[in-house]
């Protein structure tokens, strides 16, 4: 069986989850031709056949609101242009979205309604069914959600739709799959040595925050309930993920004026695939606290699986919820509330958490995810 997978991120978790995805479809035996942006990362593991053709992601600064907003059109416009061209000039039976996308979607949906009669079946990734980053007025942001579902024909979520807000067509095929434990590096490093590579203090709790510093982290929450928790040390490891966010420099301040600077360490520059494991070994729990609007899976915790480390976390109805508390991962908190915060920090620090992570590597691998997608695609369009 032969899938296009059509992956226009260059960084991020969105980009993670499409390189082990299109690695474990492989491995269930698809030939994956994956479509991607010349700055998508060289994996040394990567096992399909990386086609680079996608417009180069960069992250937009110095510009208006206006540059970066026409800059994000070109790029997406781009690359359904060169997907299209692709699909015209190849033989596709199976074409996968990593990841949904949904802007501007009336600008394009045409051309990709053309090349769907010659048999194409298309599947989509819904990492986030609640699609609420709007991208100007309301109506426009609603109907441009509506038309972008136009030539899907299968739909992938983490979790069964409960949300009636969720503007996903009940009549498209939902097949519910894992988001996988990323295989990094594990490689034995005791916590001693990880805190002495990284010049962090011994004698004190270390929660990490780890990836893209976005404001829906609440990671302003976590740095205010420093101040009752004197014996926790806050570990901020990522890049801010761009200028429309509050920066490092914004939570530095904060920091001091509630007088725990001494109690964060930063790490904000970007983090090569070779040193998480440093931070993770140093660490003793991981901090997920997301906001209400966050009803997604979660990267990082499945970062957390490969190293066993618990969590203290929160957000709305999501996929992370429902894991967190099946396999009893760490301390769930109320989303957006500092004192909830600062509990499950006094919570962390009195128990003897035992998450369940065999269990919950089992029932999440990557090899179920495959699997799932692959015989969704076959039911549905045959094993050309």
């Amino acid at each position: 069986m032969k899938i296009l997978y059509f992956n226009n991120s260059a960084f991020g978790g969105l980009a993670q989850y499409a390189h082990f995805q299109a690695n474990a479809l492989v491995d269930a035996g698809c030939e994956v031709d994956f479509l991607c942006p010349p700055n998508f990362p060289d994996y040394e593991d990567r096992r399909y056949n990386a086609i680079k053709v996608l417009s180069a992601k960069a992250k937009r600064t110095g510009a208006s609101k206006l540059a970066r907003l026409f800059g994000f059109f070109k790029e997406i416009t781009s690359d359904i242009k060169s997907l299209v061209n692709f699909l015209e000039n190849n033989s596709c039976q199976h074409v996968l979205f990593g990841s949904y996308l949904e802007y501007f979607s009336p600008f394009w949906i045409g051309s990709l309604k053309r090349v769907k009669k010659s048999g194409i079946v298309f599947g989509t990734v819904l990492h986030d069914p609640i699609r609420d980053t709007a991208l100007g007025p309301a109506w426009w942001h609603n109907y441009s959600v509506k038309k972008a579902y136009d030539f899907v024909d299968l739909i992938f979520i983490h979790q069964i739709l409960k949300d009636p807000s969720a503007n996903v067509p009940t009549t498209l095929p939902q097949y519910v799959v894992p988001h996988g434990p990323y295989p990094v590096d594990a490689r034995p490093l005791s916590r001693e040595d990880a805190c002495a590579k990284l010049k962090l203090p011994e004698g004190r709790i270390l929660l990490l925050s780890f990836g893209h510093i976005r404001d829906n982290k609440n990671l302003d929450l976590a740095i205010k309930s420093l101040a009752a928790h004197p014996e926790i040390h806050l570990v901020v490891a990522g890049q801010s993920l761009n200028e429309t966010q509050k920066q490092p420099e914004d939570y530095k301040l904060l920091a001091k004026e509630h007088k725990v600077e001494d109690q964060i360490s930063w790490y904000t520059n970007y983090i090569p695939d070779e040193e998480v494991n440093d931070y993770f070994c140093a660490a003793d729990g991981i901090l997920l606290t997301y906001s209400k609007g966050f009803r997604s899976a979660s990267g990082v915790l499945n970062l957390a699986a490969a190293f066993d480390k618990p969590c203290i976390a929160s957000s709305g109805p999501s996929p992370l919820e429902d894991l967190v508390k099946q396999y009893s991962l760490g301390v769930w908190v109320d989303p957006d509330d500092a004192k909830s915060l600062a509990e499950g920090m006094s919570e962390f620090k009195k128990q003897r958490l035992q998450p369940d992570w065999e269990d919950y590597r089992k029932d999440n691998s990557w090899e179920r995810n495959a699997n799932i997608t692959k015989d969704a695609f076959l039911k549905l369009g045959g094993a050309a």
